[in-house]
């Protein structure tokens, strides 16, 4: 009878023990997802990437790739109101689904950013298609490559 009265004893103190372990797994969940949804970039992204893309910091003017330099010729263009960015990246994509991706900002030393027009130039042994203007995550601009 003795082991009967043991075995019933420990019922309550194994449930208790499942209670804490579930509380404290409730609490690490909950965590994750308030600091993801409260993180400041998380929430100020979409907006910045609305207004990036109904006034443009920067437009694109002209691009062609040039046959006998094997180069892509880029013309950007600043709008008059801007906001100070710190990078830009330029997506090349070609004819073969495949792309290549080119940094330009302050933290690069042979590319700036335009004051207010500038030419960038990029190697291509394939003919580019299309070239895409990305700042801060967020699409920008977009224009097909013809031939210069």
């Amino acid at each position: 009878m003795q082991n009967i009265k043991n075995k019933n004893a420990l019922s309550p103190i194994i449930a208790t023990v499942l209670i804490i372990v579930l509380a404290l797994a409730s609490i690490s969940i909950l965590w994750v997802v308030v600091k993801k949804v409260a993180n400041p970039d998380a929430l100020l992204s979409p907006k910045q990437c609305i207004d990036y893309q109904t006034e443009p910091p920067y437009k694109i003017t002209k691009s062609c790739y040039n046959i006998t330099s094997s180069e892509t010729e880029v013309t950007l263009k600043k709008s008059l109101y801007q906001e100070k960015t710190q990078e830009i990246k330029f997506i090349i994509y070609n004819s073969k689904e495949n792309s290549n991706s080119f940094k330009c900002g302050d933290n690069c030393n042979n590319c700036d950013l335009p004051s207010d027009s500038k030419k960038y130039f990029f190697n291509s042994e394939i003919k580019p298609t299309e070239i895409k203007l990305i700042i801060d995550d967020c699409i920008i601009a977009g224009n097909k490559i013809s031939d210069c």
